[in-house]
């Protein structure tokens, strides 16, 4: 089997590492709840990852997503609700679309689907440091266009769109709050940048 690649924690100064999941396969993308939870994809890139949780200390470990057998839950997730909530990105293998969802951080309950948008793809969804707005990345499948999406967490209504200005072109692949929640930091291509 080949080696897995696993969640570790460790202190600032890259002292004290303490390996939290063994095993073979990629765990990816862990995000860090207030509560105490670290979510992360697992089997990652096999077409079908779910979330998993497990606290810091090591325990806990539960898988919180359920994809169906054509599904992948890797596309990106984040923590709102003080971490009692999980936003995460599914991957529709059938439709070839990807739509937010939200769930229980503990995975009980239902999903909440978010969006359902038939020529847009949603993806890489972060949530401000305040829970209050959440940011993804909107793929437009006709016209190959990126956008940024904020909503708001307690209605999931449109806050806002912004168009990718020159000379950022497509292909978000970071994006994050920034420590005051008045802007965002992005990853992306950008077109007509001299060497």
């Amino acid at each position: 089997n080949p080696p897995g690649e696993n969640i570790y924690l460790m202190d600032l100064d890259g002292q004290t590492v303490r390996q939290l999941t063994t095993g073979t396969g990629q765990r990816t993308r862990p995000r860090w709840a207030p509560n105490g939870l670290i979510g992360f994809a697992y089997p990652s890139y096999t077409g079908k990852a779910r979330i998993w949780t497990i606290r810091s200390d090591g325990s806990g470990l539960a898988a919180v997503t359920g994809p169906g057998s054509n599904e992948s839950d890797d596309n990106g997730h984040d923590f709102f609700n003080a971490g009692a909530m999980i936003v995460f990105s599914r991957f529709d293998g059938t439709t070839q679309k990807r739509d937010l969802y939200a769930t229980r951080s503990d995975g009980t309950g239902s999903l909440q689907r978010i969006t359902n948008t038939p020529d847009i793809s949603e993806v890489l969804p972060v949530v401000s440091h305040d829970g209050r707005l959440l940011a993804y990345r909107a793929f437009y499948h006709a016209t190959g266009r990126d956008a940024i999406r904020i909503v708001s967490t307690g209605n999931w209504g449109l806050v806002r769109e912004i168009a990718l200005q020159p000379p950022a072109d497509v292909n978000i692949s970071g994006l994050t709050f920034r420590g005051d929640d008045q802007g965002l930091f992005v990853s992306v291509q950008a077109s007509d940048i001299p060497d």
